[in-house]
């Protein structure tokens, strides 16, 4: 963060995320990647909803450094209403008006 980066939990299962994210909260963590191919919709959910209480942005990989099986590349993606909050505090503009 002094740097002007931002610290995101890169692909936590839902056990990582519920065994370490307020001890790494507390250790300046910003954001945790809940969208990703590998997790279900309802995994995202749950971790989408338990960044929020925490205070984390939320943000979104393809995760393609690894066989994941359930989509090509190109086939996963996000919008920015899913990771606004991460785009406005890294600064990005959103043109789009969302």
């Amino acid at each position: 963060a002094e740097c002007g980066g931002i610290s995101v939990f890169a692909h936590p299962s839902l056990q990582e995320f519920e065994s370490m994210a307020c001890a790494l909260r507390r250790m300046g963590l910003m954001g945790a990647e809940v969208y990703s191919p590998r997790l279900t919709p309802a995994e995202s959910r749950t971790l989408e909803l338990k960044a929020g209480e925490l205070g984390l942005v939320t943000s979104g990989g393809s995760d393609w450094h690894y066989d994941s099986g359930r989509c090509k590349l190109g086939d996963f993606y996000l919008d920015t209403g899913q990771i606004h909050a991460f785009l406005d505090l890294a600064g990005v503009p959103l043109n789009n008006g969302t």
